[in-house]
């Protein structure tokens, strides 16, 4: 990394893929959403939704900043999720929404 990288908006615990592009923003730099054509290799990383905060919940396809913060309500008053199929207890987010979601997430418990 350069001397101006803010390595504070990276996620050094999220799993890598090969031949996978990380961008790493300049101090001051506000962190956005990766360009087109960094999306295939981004979206083979999986979310664990038992960590992910606000931000990492709105990239899944189908949740928006009121069902992320739903989740992690959820996650919150119920402790970690123990299968993708308990997203089904929030309201909003029915059995289409989770088969959608199975390849996406991730339920790891640190």
């Amino acid at each position: 990394m350069t001397e101006d990288a803010d390595a504070s908006q990276l996620n050094f615990a999220a799993k890598l893929v090969d031949q996978q592009l990380i961008y790493v923003p300049k101090i001051g730099e506000i962190r956005s959403h990766p360009p087109q054509s960094q999306t295939s290799t981004a979206t083979e990383s999986k979310i664990n939704i038992n960590t992910a905060d606000i931000s990492e919940l709105q990239e899944l396809s189908g949740i928006g900043a009121k069902k992320a913060q739903d989740i992690i309500n959820y996650r919150e008053e119920n402790g970690h999720f123990k299968s993708v199929e308990e997203l089904q207890e929030i309201s909003g987010i029915g059995e289409k929404t989770v088969e959608k979601l199975k390849n996406l997430v991730t339920i790891t418990i640190d």
